[in-house]
């Protein structure tokens, strides 16, 4: 799918920001007037217009003053420290052109303690052109949703959308519907950026459910063990992959005789199985799926089956655990994901809810230029 060409438009001509592998976001100030000295620091968004904050510091000066190492060419999550050793914020913090971007709490004491610490590590604040004072309604919603979103994929496409949304919407709307409504279709997907899809564990006892939801998610979250029914409630965890974050839950497996408190947690996780967005059934060796539509099946503990049913997974095979939870990826951002890299971006949930419930996309999307 090709856009039409269109006049270039930066809302922020002394911004950019490039999408790395769909995760990683470097913003960049290539002007001469936009230049840092190495202890110079720079709030990039107002105080009290959004519940997170963007600060630019100089390199040698950020290591000084708060004592983190973060990976020189991604962004990473950081904990920020003073001279003693509190802890002053958890901040995401991304490489720029010249030091650091660093994404933390935009509350006034949050912005005080570190404006503090930066002074008291030599450094000396500076005024720079303002992200919040673009005209575009888009591009200022972008940043406030960045408060919202979810994940490192997330917020990379929401900058994107703040830095060149509009420009990829006026080009939108020049388009017939033959590609409009497939792109929009597909940036339709960002919803689950903001409200995480949740994923159901269902089986049988002794599946390897609860085993499977503690690799996905990194942590023992679930009692795991060959004795079966080991799980009798429903548990949470997060799997994050690629960037992006879904909602995962165990739950008691199926079985035939259970006692009543057995009874009791399997009736309550058929209840979680109606509310989520996908159910990831698990079938153990030696048997059949059930007959529910809409499951997604997959043949469990596959290092055990003789008959190597595929697809399948085990907690034993790492090359399963990667492609069930790029399977579970892109079956919510698949579409997004795979636009082309200068169309992916995420709107706005304010722009999301009226195209979803709207019936003039094209006039919705003009309205926000």
């Amino acid at each position: 799918m090709a856009l039409r060409k269109a006049r270039p438009s930066r809302p922020f001509p002394n911004f950019r920001v490039t999408l790395r592998q769909n995760r990683t976001t470097v913003l960049a100030l290539p002007t001469p007037s936009n230049r840092l000295a190495a202890n110079g620091f720079a709030w990039l968004t107002p105080p009290g217009v959004a519940a997170l904050s963007l600060l630019w510091t100089g390199h040698e000066l950020f290591f000084q003053a708060f004592g983190c190492q973060p990976a020189p060419d991604a962004p990473t999550l950081s904990t920020l420290r003073d001279g003693d050793g509190l802890v002053l914020d958890r901040a995401v913090v991304a490489p720029s052109a010249q030091g650091w971007l660093v994404c933390s709490h935009g509350g006034p004491v949050t912005r005080q303690l570190l404006t503090r610490r930066l002074e008291q590590a030599g450094g000396r604040q500076s005024n720079v052109d303002n992200l919040w004072n673009q005209p575009e309604r888009l591009s200022k919603a972008a940043l406030t949703d960045l408060a919202v979103i979810r994940g490192e994929t997330g917020a990379a496409l929401l900058l994107v959308c703040a830095e060149r949304g509009p420009q990829l919407i006026r080009e939108a709307v020049a388009l017939t519907d033959e590609f409009l409504l497939p792109l929009l279709s597909a940036w339709a997907e960002a919803r689950f950026l903001y409200y995480l899809p949740r994923v159901q564990l269902w089986g049988p006892v002794n599946a390897g459910k609860s085993s499977l939801l503690n690799e996905l998610c990194g942590q023992e979250l679930a009692r795991a063990g060959e004795v079966p029914g080991l799980t009798r409630d429903v548990i949470e965890g997060t799997l994050c992959h690629r960037g992006c974050l879904l909602r995962l839950f165990d739950a008691p497996g199926i079985a035939q005789g259970a006692a009543a408190i057995d009874t009791a947690a399997y009736e309550l996780a058929e209840q979680w199985r109606k509310e989520a967005d996908l159910t990831l059934e698990l079938v153990p060796p030696g048997q059949d799926p059930s007959s529910q539509p809409g499951h997604l099946v997959y043949f469990s503990r596959v290092d055990e089956d003789p008959q190597g049913r595929k697809p399948g997974v085990s907690v034993h095979r790492p090359a399963s655990l990667g492609a069930l939870k790029d399977r579970l990826v892109e079956r919510f951002l698949g579409r997004l994901l795979a636009l082309p890299q200068r169309l992916q971006m995420a709107l706005p949930k304010t722009l999301l809810d009226e195209l979803a419930t709207g019936t003039q996309p094209r006039k919705i999307l003009q309205q926000w230029l």
